[in-house]
């Protein structure tokens, strides 16, 4: 793992946006739990209807019946349809009661008792009802007194409704509809209400415990295959950001200069678009290495072909400022004649020294205590024939021949 390179910013990575994508496509998923609350709220609507279509069925078959005979229907069609049957009169004193002869057909339950997994299915079920467009319901409860005031539906249909359903929460989030048509003795005007009423209650725990198991099996795919978008969408990342990064750093690298031999990686095995991008840089980098580099070159030869007429005039000047005879100045002058141009037949690169006699050597090479060794060019005094005697140890002290004269040449001298 290596260190983020200067310049590199991941606060805009690439890796989170193609999560986001295929995150994205997985959250379209979530959409189904809605449905299956529409798919719901469709279930009630339509239990609602049936049930309103039953009570005035119900009424239409209990008309006319004597009244000693209403416990006995009452149970009956109870006992039929899963549900609680009461009659009331038109005086609102309820005359009949299915669960008298039956028992109860469903249960209020208290959530206090039931497991986590139902507080949880509860939970959804009021944050979906929040979202979603199921209308608020008020809570399920007996009346202390059971008679028609305490239900508006039945209120309803004895003032000459045909039907009326009203829907209530029970203590677990169970919807409970009831529903209540006239019950009237015989064909009479609607100036004769109020009329007896029969009422239907009924809850839907079926419809919740469907939609309930449903929407957990929607619930585990969508984890199942939001784990695996995640895997996956992790491997794309890494084939595609991981990559990209590794070339940014190492342009970063190359921007930079700190490190002569910047090695951009190449990816060999990579036969895509990444492969060629990085093969593409990498050759790239080697030619502007190379190029560099020829440029180093030529700049280095450039500068050695300036420098070395420059410190051959620097001595000859250096040498003239010592020079104190007026004749040894003359010489100097002509001498380094050929360094500014006055002469053609010598080479500008080996400019003739300042000092061409012994005098002016001698001068020149006059030893001082804060002097400092400078390079000259001495000619060579010897006459025809003359060989060197002796070599000599020492790089100061040059040779001399038998004669007693020097020869010619560069040498080190202490110039003040």
């Amino acid at each position: 793992m290596t260190a983020d390179a200067p310049g590199l910013d991941r606060r805009f990575s690439l890796a989170p946006r193609i999560l986001a994508v295929n995150v994205f496509a997985i959250l379209a998923l979530t959409g189904s739990i809605f449905y299956l609350d529409s798919f719901r709220e469709r279930l009630i609507d339509q239990r609602r209807a049936e049930m309103r279509m039953q009570a005035v069925l119900i009424g239409g078959f209990m008309a006319g019946a004597p009244p000693a005979r209403l416990p006995d229907l009452a149970a009956r069609y109870g006992r039929i349809g899963n549900l609680r049957l009461r009659v009331y009169d038109p005086g609102g004193t309820l005359v009949a009661d299915s669960w008298r002869a039956t028992g109860a057909t469903f249960e209020l339950r208290d959530p206090a008792g039931d497991p986590f997994r139902r507080d949880v299915a509860r939970f959804l079920d009021r944050a979906i009802e929040a979202v979603g467009s199921f209308p608020a319901i008020g809570d399920y409860a007996e009346p202390a007194v059971d008679n028609r005031a305490a239900w508006p539906e039945v209120v309803a249909a004895s003032a000459g409704a045909r039907a009326a359903d009203t829907m209530r929460a029970a203590p677990d989030r169970i919807v409970i509809i009831s529903a209540a048509a006239p019950l009237p003795a015989a064909p009479q005007p609607a100036a004769a209400a109020p009329f007896a009423a029969v009422q239907l209650t009924r809850d839907t725990r079926d419809i919740t415990t469907l939609v309930r198991v449903e929407r957990a099996a929607v619930f585990y795919v969508f984890l199942l295959v939001l784990a695996a978008s995640l895997l996956l969408s992790t491997y794309l990342a890494s084939t595609i950001v991981r990559p990209l990064r590794r070339l940014a750093e190492a342009a970063v690298r190359v921007r930079l200069g700190r490190a002569r031999e910047v090695t951009v990686p190449r990816f060999n095995q990579r036969r895509d678009e990444i492969g060629q991008l990085a093969r593409a840089l990498s050759d790239m980098t080697l030619t502007l290495r190379d190029r560099i580099d020829a440029t180093e070159a030529f700049a280095a030869d450039v500068a050695h072909e300036i420098k070395n007429p420059l410190a051959s005039l620097s001595s000859a000047v250096d040498t003239f400022a010592r020079v104190d005879d007026p004749a040894c100045r003359r010489n100097c002058s002509t001498s380094s004649a050929p360094m500014s141009g006055g002469s053609t037949g010598s080479s500008p690169t080996s400019p003739m020294p300042a000092a061409s006699t012994p005098n002016c050597r001698a001068a020149a090479s006059k030893p001082s205590k804060s002097a400092a060794w400078w390079p000259i060019w001495l000619p060579d005094t010897r006459p025809p024939g003359c060989r060197v005697a002796s070599p000599s140890r020492s790089r100061r002290r040059p040779r001399r021949c038998e004669c007693g004269a020097t020869p010619g040449g560069w040498r080190r001298s202490r110039v003040t």
